[in-house]
């Protein structure tokens, strides 16, 4: 077995002499036994029944040196866990923190319990502020319709904190967004613009604000799908019919053909008007 150098002082203070108040052989057989912990708790005890300085000070010297060691022994299983986890990760560093915090009444009087709790803490606040990013980005992805790119980011957020429920939010959002996305695309393929426009809606319903159509991929598709029906309405001269099919689809994207069409129409009842008359 190995001993560093704090752990040899304490066997050699424990080592020096037993007897003395009640529970004080108990505190030293743990000291030695290196039950660090067990040994400042009986310790405290004992100096809570002993009054007299000439008593107390070789006690709470024990003491000291006794946390010294509990602290080194908790600041090296820190740090090697800390070492283990390869990418930092919240829950690990949760568990890190929690059993620093179970002896920080135990600190030595350098303080370096409080310290290493103050670096864990200021740790894992990066790492959720990196999650937070991360979330952006995916938001981000999923507003451009780059769905894979958006989980592969939410993925890369839940290794760092797998228990956050905005991960899982995150997920399923755009999980529901990439299934509307793959409806519109199988749509197109069917040449059903009408359908494929009413699910790119229900798909623009889940952001907000809403993306533009224009923003998609898929966009110059269904503009020149739409555009398409319209000129086969309008040369059959179904004019009204083909006014109310642009507005029935609600896309701003269309208002400049529908600026046309209404022109057009404007343009060709008058001369429908005149050939009946002429007739």
């Amino acid at each position: 077995m190995k001993w560093n150098g704090v752990a040899l002082l304490v066997l050699l203070v424990f080592s020096a002499g037993c007897g003395g108040p009640a529970g004080l052989k108990a505190a030293d057989d743990l000291a030695l036994n290196r039950d660090y912990l067990g040994a400042v708790k009986v310790y405290d005890r004992v100096l809570q029944n002993v009054s007299d300085d000439a008593t107390r000070r070789p006690i709470e010297k024990k003491l000291e040196n006794t946390k010294v060691a509990l602290v080194d022994e908790y600041l090296m299983q820190a740090g090697e866990q800390y070492l283990e986890m390869g990418t930092p990760d919240i829950p690990t560093l949760g568990i890190i923190l929690n059993s620093l915090q179970s002896v920080q009444r135990w600190d030595d009087t350098k303080g370096r319990i409080g310290r290493s709790i103050a670096f864990y803490k200021e740790k894992i606040a990066k790492i959720h502020a990196l999650v937070e990013l991360y979330l952006s980005k995916a938001i981000i992805a999923a507003y451009a319709f780059e769905y894979t790119l958006a989980l592969q980011v939410i993925d890369a957020a839940e290794k760092l904190d797998p228990e956050n429920r905005s991960v899982d939010f995150a997920r399923t959002r755009v999980k529901r967004r990439q299934v509307f996305y793959g409806e519109v695309l199988t749509l197109l393929a069917e040449k059903d613009v009408d359908g494929a426009v009413e699910k790119f809606h229900k798909l623009a319903a889940t952001f907000n604000p809403h993306p533009s159509l224009t923003a998609a991929p898929f966009a110059a598709d269904v503009l020149a799908l739409i555009e398409e029906k319209v000129r086969s309405l309008t040369a059959d001269n179904r004019w009204h019919e083909a006014v109310n099919y642009i507005k029935r689809l609600n896309l701003p994207e269309l208002n400049g053909l529908l600026r046309d069409v209404r022109r057009g129409a404007v343009d060709h009842f008058p001369r429908t008007a005149e050939t009946h008359r002429k007739k």
